[in-house]
Formats: C-alpha cells, sequence, structure tokens
C-alpha cells in the first residue's frame, strides 16, 4: 500500500507545474487512529519491566510522525518506538525498569501536532478490592471455529503454579452502593494459606501482574458485565510468562450477593479474538514449542474478521470459570 501511494504521488509531481503542488492528500491518514495502549488504562500491579505497545487501527504508515511518551508525575520520557510483527502495533520497549507502588501514565500523539490521541494511566503497585481465586475451574471454551488447540491452550494456561485471580479494584462490600462501575482487573497470583489467618489469600505474580483490565458495571442483582478493546493473556510455557493479546474483550459474570455476601463468583466467562499475528508471536516466543504451536496454529479454522475486509484473520476466543473469594496478600 505504501509503496503504492508513492508511485502514485510521484507520478503526480511529475505530471504537475512545480507551482501548483500541494501535499498529496495521502498523507493526512485520518484513519490512523490508536485502538487501544498496553499495559491498559485502568491496570494494576503492572511489571516493572513491562513492554508498552500501541494498537492502531490500520497499517501504520512511514511517513506519519508518531510520539509516545511515559510520564511519572512531572517526569516524562518520550519513548522509542518501533513495527512489530504485527504492522498495526508499535513496540514502546523501555530502558530501564519502573519503580514500583508508582503511577505511570503513557500518551499518544499521532502528526506530533500537540493533541493527544489518546492515553492510558495505571499503576505498577497491587490494587485493593474484591477478589476471586478463578484458576482451579478455568476451562478454554473456544479457539477458532473449531476444537483443535483447545486443549493444548488450556495445558498452557494451568500448566503454571499460578491461579488466574478476578479483582474488582477499588470495590469494597459495605462502602459501595449498587450498581457500581469500575475496573475489572485479571491476572496470575499465587494462591496460599496465610500461616497467622488460616485464610487464602492471593499474592499477585511480579512478572505478569494483572495484564486484563477492563471497564464495567456490577449489577444490584449480581451480574456484572465489563468490556475492552485490548488486552494480554499471560500464559505460562516452562515457567516463563507470554502475553497472548486480545482483542475486543467481553467479560460476563454473577456473584450472588444475597445468598454468600460476595464470597463466590459463578458463571465467569470472557470472550475474545486473538489475532494469526498473536498466535504465531506467541510460537515465535517459545522455541522449544514453536513447532507444536505453529502446527496447532495451522489447524485453528479463523473465524473472526478483524479489520473487516472480508477475511477471517483471527480465532474467537472463550474462557469459562467460577471462584471462592479469597484476600490479597499485603
Amino acid at each position: 500500500m505504501t509503496r503504492l501511494e508513492a508511485t502514485l504521488a510521484l507520478a503526480f509531481l511529475v505530471g504537475t507545474p512545480l507551482g501548483c503542488v500541494e501535499p498529496p492528500e495521502i498523507l493526512a491518514h485520518e484513519d490512523l487512529v490508536v485502538v487501544s495502549i498496553n499495559p491498559p488504562d485502568g491496570s494494576a500491579a503492572v511489571p516493572v519491566d513491562v513492554a508498552p505497545k500501541v494498537v492502531f487501527s490500520i497499517d501504520i504508515p512511514r511517513e506519519v510522525p508518531i510520539e509516545v511518551v511515559l510520564h511519572r508525575g512531572a517526569i516524562a520520557t518520550e519513548l522509542t518506538c518501533g513495527p512489530s510483527g504485527d504492522p498495526t502495533v508499535l513496540d514502546c520497549p523501555l530502558l530501564e525498569d519502573l519503580r514500583p507502588d508508582a503511577w505511570y501514565r503513557i500518551s499518544v500523539d499521532i502528526h506530533v501536532d500537540g493533541e493527544l490521541d489518546a492515553e492510558s494511566i495505571w499503576t505498577t503497585g497491587d490494587p485493593n478490592g474484591l477478589t476471586f481465586d478463578v484458576g482451579p475451574d478455568l476451562a478454554v471454551e473456544q479457539l477458532g471455529g473449531n476444537e483443535s488447540a483447545v486443549t493444548l491452550l488450556e495445558d498452557l494456561l494451568l500448566s503454571g503454579d499460578d491461579h488466574l485471580v478476578l479483582v474488582l479494584d477499588r470495590f469494597s462490600p459495605g462502602h459501595h452502593s449498587l450498581p457500581w462501575e469500575g475496573n475489572y482487573l485479571l491476572g496470575n497470583a499465587q494462591v496460599r494459606e496465610n500461616k497467622k489467618t488460616g485464610e487464602l489469600e492471593a499474592d499477585i505474580d511480579d512478572d505478569s501482574g494483572l495484564t486484563i483490565s477492563t471497564h464495567g458495571t456490577l449489577q444490584s442483582d449480581g451480574h456484572f458485565t465489563a468490556e475492552a478493546d485490548y488486552a494480554a493473556l499471560p500464559v505460562s510455557v516452562d515457567g516463563d510468562d507470554i502475553q497472548l493479546l486480545l482483542e475486543d474483550v467481553w467479560l460476563t459474570g454473577h456473584i450472588p450477593i444475597s445468598e454468600h455476601e460476595y464470597e463466590r463468583v459463578q458463571d465467569v466467562h470472557l470472550s475474545a479474538a486473538v489475532s494469526e499475528e498473536a498466535l504465531d508471536e506467541l510460537a515465535q516466543a517459545v522455541p522449544e514449542w514453536a513447532q507444536v504451536i505453529a502446527d496447532v496454529t495451522g489447524l485453528i479454522d479463523l473465524d473472526v474478521d478483524l479489520d473487516g475486509d472480508g477475511i477471517d484473520d483471527a480465532a474467537s476466543f472463550a474462557i469459562s470459570s467460577s471462584g471462592e473469594r479469597v484476600a490479597l496478600a499485603e
């Protein structure tokens, strides 16, 4: 696309008197908008060595300047970003680790015109809110249009020592009225018994954090719905956490408030789309599993058209679970 546009622009310039030359309209790129930022807005326990990403609506044109800045209080650091394996995604690696227990903001300015196009505010500190252990009952329901890779992905999600936990960030039973709107966080944690109290508690994994952040509403009947354009699901392979990129994330569930006073969450269902590029990146990130995952990826029936061009370029993804309430480790 870029070479074709450049060729057309050159032909236009050659055939036009210099006095009448105007900037070609193709350089405007009004369709280039930020779809999402990772870490997502509202996320917590973000790993200090996180690798920020910015997802755009279309392939990123080379000639369009894009400024990505990391802010901590009054300190602003422009990030050096580059294209990833996905032409719509910018990778913005950090030169040094972030500070623990600190708030950060990432801003994105397309065309560097001084007007922000998107921003994300998040923290490396732990959240504080209602927490459920949804790891033991976790099940992968769907990956693409068939069941070829469901078992393998479920094994990857359950192979590590960590459990997936669901946190209603900053929600406290008895102190908040319903309906309540806020952030629903998902990520890995070690669930263990507190030696002093005997109660189960979740110690959030420093390497993966709570990488799924959705915003939604807890209704007065205990049902909740939340959504996000983009998220990262931690997948453990041989002890290493790999981030599987999800798009169009939808989270639902039910907390039987009247019966158990927030002691259990039921019917948790997370659905999303996983692009073919994201599956390929997962294979490349784990060389010892690359051939296996690549073979399975070839068997996945892509059934989602993410870019609307009429060609399926992603796999539908769904997991379900339920879980008991646990405390967050201090």
